[in-house]
């Protein structure tokens, strides 16, 4: 029921019509900063690659954006204000079709790399924000399967964030938010 390609994250088409069939629901409490998010998650009511592009949509309207915007605003919400279609998907959703992973977001070193290591050591506090909130809260928003190291097949950070080096994209540039050490 869950899937690799994940994060079209929010809003597919823009339309607001909740979701019209019953989801599977997961009991999780959710860490942004310091605040505590206790909620439950639904997955979606049928497999993200069997819905059509409208029941995606009203799927990212109904619950992704409302569920993702609050953990993106409780973490910081001077930057993520505005959350919405183009926080994720960039300036132009539905010029580029909602694709994912997003040339918009910050391509990410591959894991292990000393590229890597240093946008941990640059990056903790957002580092540790999407890995243990975004990450596991869009996987069963979308219903995305866990991440198979040996396969390279399921959910992960790159479900939604390029490749560093892929054709497009640079290196992850974002500016430290406070309390976040980092590169200035």
């Amino acid at each position: 029921m869950r899937i690799t390609f994940a994060l079209i994250f929010l809003a597919l088409s823009g339309c607001g019509a909740a979701a019209e069939d019953e989801a599977e629901v997961t009991e999780e409490t959710v860490t942004t900063g310091d605040e505590a998010i206790e909620e439950a998650v639904p997955s979606p009511p049928v497999a993200w690659d069997e819905m059509d592009h409208e029941a995606q949509a009203r799927w990212m309207m109904a619950e992704v954006v409302p569920r993702m915007g609050e953990r993106f605003q409780a973490f910081d919400a001077e930057r993520y204000a505005d959350f919405g279609c183009p926080t994720c998907h960039g300036p132009n959703p539905r010029e580029n079709g909602f694709d994912m992973p997003s040339a918009a977001l910050p391509a990410l070193p591959a894991t292990g790399t000393p590229e890597q290591h240093q946008m941990v050591r640059d990056y903790p506090e957002m580092v540790r924000f999407m890995f243990n909130d975004v990450l596991p809260t869009m996987q069963t928003l979308v219903g995305g399967a866990d991440f198979d190291e040996e396969t390279g097949e399921g959910f992960s950070c790159y479900s939604c964030h390029p490749h560093a080096g892929d054709e497009g994209t640079t290196l992850i540039e974002l500016s430290a938010p406070e309390g976040d050490a980092g590169a200035e």
